[in-house]
């Protein structure tokens, strides 16, 4: 038996430990989530989809419907300001034309597909809307061992709070674990799994 065939054989016993069916997290502090199909789309929810929008020249801020086709909700927070949309008016969108609106707008209104649009905003001064009731969701792809994994580092921390798989959970309130690794032999992922 050589050395690879050796290796793989001691991976495949490791294969044989415990799997984690439910999310859980390292000593780091990031989520993981194991034993998927590989290569699937994994939506994770966390909070409320919110976005930076930046005026355009004319000073409109213009906030579209949220993505993937969701309706625009009763309200939008705008830089911590709620507007109520069913009270704007609805009128249509003028063309910004040499930093000048072709058609004077003078308050707030909404477009007639959905559009929220606010007036007399500084140029260029981006500003975070976020849309009550709307969650966040965002989409991981598991690896070739059915993997994913949500990092947490100071600049881009692990949500407070998630739902997956229509179950909600707290990531302080995790179990914590040593997670598995993938590693590839002969072109074949190999799920490894440490001991602590």
């Amino acid at each position: 038996m050589n050395f690879q065939s050796l290796a793989l054989a001691s991976l495949t016993v490791l294969v044989a430990l415990p799997a984690f069916a439910n999310p859980f997290k390292d000593s780091e502090g990031a989520i993981h989530i194991q034993n998927l199909t590989p290569g699937t789309s994994v939506p994770l929810e966390s909070g409320e989809y919110s976005r930076r929008i930046t005026p355009n020249f004319c000073g409109l801020l213009i906030v579209s419907n949220p993505p993937g086709g969701v309706a625009m909700p009763a309200s939008v927070n705008v830089g911590g300001t709620s507007v109520t949309v069913a009270s704007l008016p609805t009128q249509t969108l003028p063309r910004c034309v040499d930093n000048v609106l072709a058609e004077a707008r003078p308050a707030d209104f909404k477009t007639a597909d959905g559009r929220v649009v606010l007036v007399g905003r500084t140029p260029g001064v981006g500003v975070e809307v976020t849309y009550p009731g709307v969650p966040a969701i965002r989409n991981f792809r598991a690896n070739g061992c059915g993997y994913i994994r949500v990092s947490n580092t100071p600049t881009s921390p692990a949500p407070a709070t998630f739902s997956y798989g229509g179950t909600s959970y707290t990531t302080a309130s995790l179990p914590t674990q040593i997670p598995a690794r993938c590693i590839t032999i002969n072109n074949t992922p190999v799920k490894f799994v440490p001991q602590p």
